[in-house]
This record gives C-alpha cells, sequence and structure tokens, in this order.
C-alpha cells in the first residue's frame, strides 16, 4: 500500500508542475512566435520544454517503477497460486482419508451393541445352567439314589466338562 500512495502522490505532482508549468505557455509561445529572435521567449520557451523533459522524465521513471512492482507481484502471486493448489490439492487428500477413516471404523455405539449381544447370550447361559442344574439335582434327589449310584452322572458330568474345556480352549 505504501507503494501506491507515494505513486499516487507522485502522479499528483507531476500533474500539478504540468498544469502549472502549461499554464502561461499559450502567451509565452504566441510571443515566441512573433518574435523568435528575441532571447527572453527563446529561453521560455527553453526552459518549459525543458521542465517539460524533466516531467516526462519523471512519468517514465515512476512508470517503470510501478511495472517492476507489478512484475514482482505478478512472481509472488504464481508462487501463492501454486501454494494454494498444493494446499487444496492437499485438503482434498485429507478429506477422503477422513471418509475412508470415518467408514472403515466401527462408532462407540456400535462396538457397545455387539457387547451387549454377547452379554445378553452369556446371560442366557448361565440361566440356562442355572436351571438345568436345579432340576438335575431335583431330579436326582426324586430317585432316590444312593452315594454309589449319584457318583456316577456327577463323574460323567466332570469329564465331559474337562473334554468340552480341551476341545474348545485354543
Amino acid at each position: 500500500m505504501n507503494l501506491l500512495t507515494t505513486s499516487k502522490e507522485k502522479i499528483e505532482e507531476l500533474n500539478n508542475r504540468f498544469f502549472y508549468i502549461m499554464e502561461n505557455f499559450i502567451p509565452k509561445y504566441i510571443n515566441y512566435l512573433r518574435d523568435p529572435k528575441d532571447n527572453n521567449n527563446k529561453s521560455e520557451i527553453t526552459r518549459i520544454n525543458g521542465v517539460i523533459t524533466n516531467i516526462n522524465s519523471d512519468a517514465h521513471v515512476l512508470q517503470n517503477q510501478l511495472q517492476v512492482a507489478i512484475d514482482n507481484n505478478d512472481k509472488k502471486l504464481v508462487q501463492l497460486n501454486a501454494d494454494i493448489a498444493l494446499l487444496k490439492q492437499e485438503n482434498k487428500d485429507m478429506k477422503s482419508k477422513v471418509n475412508e477413516l470415518s467408514s472403515q471404523t466401527v462408532t462407540s455405539e456400535g462396538l457397545f451393541d455387539t457387547e451387549l449381544d454377547w452379554y445378553k447370550k452369556q446371560l442366557l447361559i448361565i440361566l440356562l445352567l442355572f436351571i438345568g442344574i436345579v432340576y438335575g439335582i431335583r431330579l436326582l434327589t426324586g430317585l432316590h439314589m444312593s452315594w454309589l449310584q449319584l457318583a456316577v452322572p456327577i463323574s460323567l458330568f466332570i469329564i465331559m466338562k474337562w473334554i468340552y474345556g480341551f476341545m474348545f480352549r485354543g
């Protein structure tokens, strides 16, 4: 912004210098045309032409400074556009990774649902085992068996439990 304000001030200064020098140019030029040999008129027109030449050279210098600033900004803009394009691509990649992660992960609610099902099955198994043990004890006691006769089904139960544990441990 500093370049803009200084450039604007220089342009206004050049305009003011030009209009100030051109303010009395027409009468002086007419006087010069009437008497071209008069040194006063000749020197005045030469001075005006010199000031206009200085104004033109200052305007060209300012134009070159502005062009250099524009070229520098263009180079910066190209680099910034490349950086923006790179960041946009990185943003797209990150979004796709987020979508992949969100589609691949199971939410805590989903994990809780499977655990809840597993707990329900375990409770059902425990309840069925408890009912089976109660009915088994009631059946065995209702048969009025001796201790030796009771030892046979209990030992069969223990052997079956041992075989089951051996098969499904891994």
